[in-house]
């Protein structure tokens, strides 16, 4: 394979896609952000596969490449968690017309994007959470993202529901005093007690609007002592916690383990006490050294790295990889 082959990354969201077209000797060729390509969000793997080729040809006419012309493609999407939501994906995929390809849950572009070998695990921590691990021998694990049956205990929405279910408990259940309570009913509009059910109701709790707000009145509760609120984060840090120490006891790890912390709650929530405990933890109970590295890049780019990997059958050399993070960093801050 020669130094100048196109290769291809994807990151899929839920809300936009991220289409990088590079050659291998990390020249940025082609960049698009478009919308969503989940099958969940759209309503079928047809309807994703569509999505897909329609920003792919979009990607790809400005520089007169065809998709046969592209050797590899590293496509990591949202909604890709079991073995049956692969295969769809793979499905939609196929009909693109690329030599090669490889299909995965989002997450595992976190360990490519930050670890500086390529493996490692990813706890992402955003408005959902889930674990994602690949090894040294290349043996790929997902723990969690599917919901409270896995133990997904932790992300945004979460830590969101926590809180006005701790607010409820304060008025109902015999619960300890707990700083955001007033706040909560103000922002569900409970005027009076016989309001609280019908507020909690699931066809009537909406909470995504000030979501955000709630995480960080939580999260500066904590830190002036608020033990309610401790509770619910030390609760949020252990669950993602013992969802890394599984990853790792289920993979084969025999050096240094990366440890990439990925998502809106550990990269913007800034809560020293949910970081520390998280850490802690896994330390405790991994007998091999860890390091943690909180995500600041694109999740593009370790669709980027893989790609190359996977086409050249190595990991990319640092000054290549460098040189892919400048481009789309530069790529990024123009779409802002």
């Amino acid at each position: 394979m020669g130094a100048d082959n196109y290769i291809l990354g994807v990151d899929g969201g839920n809300s936009k896609t991220d289409f990088a077209l590079f050659r291998t000797d990390g020249t940025l060729c082609s960049f698009l952000r478009g919308g969503t390509c989940s099958h969940e969000k759209l309503g079928g793997y047809d309807l994703a596969g569509k999505a897909i080729a329609s920003s792919l040809k979009r990607l790809l006419a400005p520089v007169g490449v065809s998709a046969g012309q592209i050797g590899s493609a590293v496509f990591g999407l949202a909604g890709v968690d079991i073995p049956e939501q692969r295969s769809g994906m793979e499905r939609a995929v196929s009909g693109l017309g690329l030599r090669e390809s490889l299909v995965c849950n989002d997450g595992l572009l976190g360990i490519k994007a930050a670890s500086p070998r390529g493996v490692g695990v990813c706890s992402i921590n955003g408005t959902g959470t889930v674990c994602v691990g690949v090894d040294e021998t290349g043996a790929m694990l997902q723990v969690g993202g599917t919901g409270a049956v896995a133990g997904d205990n932790a992300g945004g929405a979460y830590l969101a529901r926590r809180a006005i279910g701790q607010a409820y408990a304060q008025r109902f259940r015999n619960g300890p005093v707990f700083g955001g309570t007033q706040w909560i009913e103000e922002k569900l509009h409970i005027t009076c007690m016989g309001k609280w059910l019908e507020a909690i109701h699931p066809t009537r709790l909406h909470y995504k609007s000030f979501m955000t707000e709630l995480i960080q009145l939580l999260f500066h509760l904590e830190q002036q002592g608020d033990l309610a609120a401790r509770a619910i984060v030390v609760e949020a840090a252990e669950n993602l916690a013992d969802g890394v120490i599984g990853c790792i006891r289920n993979l084969t790890f025999h050096h240094r383990v990366e440890v990439v912390m990925a998502g809106s709650v550990w990269s913007k929530g800034n809560c020293r006490r949910m970081k520390d405990t998280f850490m802690a933890r896994v330390e405790a109970c991994v007998p091999q050294e860890v390091a943690f590295t909180v995500l600041d890049s694109p999740p593009v780019l370790g669709a980027v790295y893989w790609a190359m990997e996977r086409e050249t059958h190595a990991w990319p050399e640092r000054e290549v990889r460098e040189r892919v993070r400048g481009q789309i960093q530069a790529q990024e801050r123009g779409l802002r």
